[in-house]
């Protein structure tokens, strides 16, 4: 079969494809140029791209690896940021709080008036002397059998520093308020002190040389100048009158050889009753006995040894 080239070509001229060029043809060549141009340039940037990277130490040096670890600065590189003090410009150092509202938290306030104090403690005695820092008071707090002799400047159980021993009175400074403070004997406490009512004569029986003492003045005071000494030179121990449940005195449990309380005639077992008369059931009682001896020249002293009543009669010139 001949196919008819001639037929179909004049098929397409009357349909128009033969005489139509494709869009753009005129452009295509600059299309191409403009891809070899591209593909040029990228091959000449990777091959020079080498060629333009910075050499020597700038950069280099700048984003080098550090190896080890990192070492504080010195001191001394602080010293301007610790001097200009951001905090205290003027380097002057402001009251406290307590000080600024005029309370107590925070500053003392040490000139105020002692005002009664509110602690548990009790004033059993005192002992004044011409030198602040030898005088002596007992204290007891309360709750406990135990009574401790304190002196100037001392604390008692961290709830109080004693500042001035008075004759029957101590002033101290609270701890815990930091305001002064003080605590006085009660009346109960106090014996009578001074002369044994009726001149009574000393007996001159048998017994009278254990009943009856003479002292001189200077040898009692040798005694008593160190009274934190006497009060651990004997133990005694509140006495229970058996049926009556009440205290009638002190019962003396221990004491030292060659002390006070052997020069007075005193054993292991007595029971101290009264002084002068006034009965001794209270601690304060029987700390004035102390008082007693410093002051008059004649003392009675009530005991009661072996079940039965003694009395020991002293005559200090």
């Amino acid at each position: 079969m001949k196919l008819n080239f001639d037929g179909i070509s004049s098929v397409l001229d009357r349909l128009g494809f033969n005489n139509t060029r494709p869009p753009l043809e005129g452009f295509y060549i600059y299309f191409l140029l403009f891809y070899i141009g591209y593909l040029v340039a990228d091959v000449g940037a990777l091959y020079t791209r080498q060629f333009m990277l910075p050499t020597g130490g700038g950069t280099r040096s700048i984003i080098k690896p550090i190896s080890g670890p990192a070492q504080a600065p010195h001191a001394s590189y602080y010293t301007n940021i610790r001097d200009r003090n951001i905090f205290n410009a003027d380097h002057k150092v402001p009251p406290s709080l307590g000080e600024q509202k005029g309370g107590v938290e925070g500053g003392l306030i040490e000139n105020n008036d002692p005002i009664p104090t509110t602690l548990p403690l009790e004033l059993v005695g005192t002992i004044v002397h011409g030198n602040d820092i030898m005088s002596v008071a007992t204290i007891q707090v309360r709750g406990q059998k135990e009574v401790e002799p304190y002196k100037v400047e001392e604390e008692i159980e961290g709830m109080a520093k004693i500042t001035e021993i008075l004759r029957e009175k101590v002033i101290f400074r609270n701890m815990r308020s930091r305001k002064l403070e003080y605590v006085e004997m009660k009346d109960d406490g106090k014996i009578k002190i001074g002369l044994v009512g009726g001149g009574q004569a000393v007996a001159e029986t048998a017994p009278a040389a254990k009943t009856n003492f003479s002292f001189q003045r200077g040898e009692i005071n040798k005694y008593l100048e160190n009274l934190p000494q006497i009060l651990q030179d004997a133990k005694a121990v509140p006495y229970i009158e058996p049926g009556t449940g009440e205290m009638s005195g002190w019962k003396i449990v221990a004491i030292k050889k060659g002390s006070i309380y052997e020069k007075l005639g005193l054993e292991r077992g007595d029971v101290l009753k009264s002084v002068n008369g006034e009965s001794v059931d209270t601690p304060q009682k029987a700390m004035e006995l102390y008082q007693a001896l410093k002051d008059s020249d004649q003392i009675q002293l009530e005991i009661s040894r072996g079940g039965s009543s003694t009395t020991l009669n002293y005559n200090i010139q």
